[in-house]
Formats: C-alpha cells, sequence, structure tokens
C-alpha cells in the first residue's frame, strides 16, 4: 500500500528517533493525523499492521480535508486487512484533539508549559504540525518530551527564516 515515492510528510523529531529507533511507535505526524480524522487506534493495533501499510499512513498527506478523509479511508483499510478496528473519537474528546488546529491563541496548556522554557517558539509562528507537537505534549505533561520539541521546532524556525531572508 506504500505510494510510491512518497516521502514522510511530517518529519520525526530527534526524541522520536532516540526513544524509538525502530520505528515501532506511532510518530507525532501519525497521531496528528489520527486526531484530524477523529480516529484513535492502540499502539498494537499499529504494530498489527505491515510494514509498508504503516509507510503508506505515515506518508499520506492530511493537510486538505480531502486528504484527511483519504487518510481515513486508508487506515481503515489497512485496520481491516490486520483484523483490527478503529475507534472513533467521541464530539467531546475530538474537539480537545483539534484544540491546536486553526487556533492563532496559545492553548493555556502550552502556556504554563512553555514558562519555564526559553526556546520555545512563538505559537503564531508555528506550523500546524508545530502546534500540534506543543499542544499534544503540553496537555499531556510531557515536559521532558515538550522542551525537546520546543527547541527543535524553534531551531527549524530560524533556520527557515534564515532561508528565507526573513
Amino acid at each position: 500500500m506504500a505510494l510510491p515515492g512518497a516521502t514522510m510528510r511530517y518529519p520525526l523529531l530527534a526524541f522520536e528517533k532516540s526513544d524509538d529507533p525502530e520505528g515501532e511507535w506511532m510518530s507525532m505526524g501519525l497521531r496528528m493525523k489520527l486526531d484530524l480524522a477523529g480516529l484513535r487506534i492502540s499502539l498494537a493495533d499499529w504494530q498489527a499492521l505491515e510494514p509498508d501499510d504503516r509507510t503508506a499512513l505515515n506518508d499520506a498527506p492530511a493537510e486538505a480535508q480531502a486528504e484527511v478523509e483519504s487518510f481515513a479511508a486508508l487506515l481503515k483499510r489497512a485496520m481491516q486487512s490486520a483484523s483490527r478496528t478503529c475507534e472513533t473519537m467521541t464530539a467531546d474528546r475530538l474537539g480537545a484533539a483539534v484544540n491546536w488546529k486553526d487556533s492563532c491563541e496559545e492553548p493555556v496548556e502550552v502556556t504554563s508549559m512553555k514558562a519555564d522554557t526559553q526556546s520555545a517558539p512563538p505559537w503564531q509562528g508555528l506550523d500546524r504540525f508545530g502546534r500540534y507537537v506543543l499542544y499534544s505534549l503540553a496537555s499531556r505533561g510531557r515536559r521532558e518530551k515538550f522542551d525537546w520539541a520546543a527547541r527543535e521546532l524553534a531551531a527549524q524556525e530560524l533556520a527557515a527564516r534564515e532561508r528565507d531572508g526573513r
């Protein structure tokens, strides 16, 4: 099911590579796509999928709503092939899961977690993936991972500004 020539749309963060060198866990990019699609799967479900299916899911785009819907269909087919099912998020859970998505306002969870992090980039300067990463880690109280991700995202944002001459 892998797409020819596809590349991972959302890069693995340094802590993901460090914590999971074999790539057995769900990446932050994949988790974001699951939230956008309003679907949940367990780690055991993820690991039960064929490697080609996992690659295709990691590589699938999810910028536009049509791409999110295509990702959801791809996931459901892969899960069915593995004799597994997806869980649909409740409306309350879905609302909380996408609190970061289109918000210009920094969520309170991120603000409080950033209080002790000197290198966290400004919320408004982050792309959707960066907002998802910080919100996800902050809302789960993952201080160390938040700090690592904030530093990495700040460095990426600085490099992009320098590259673009901003």
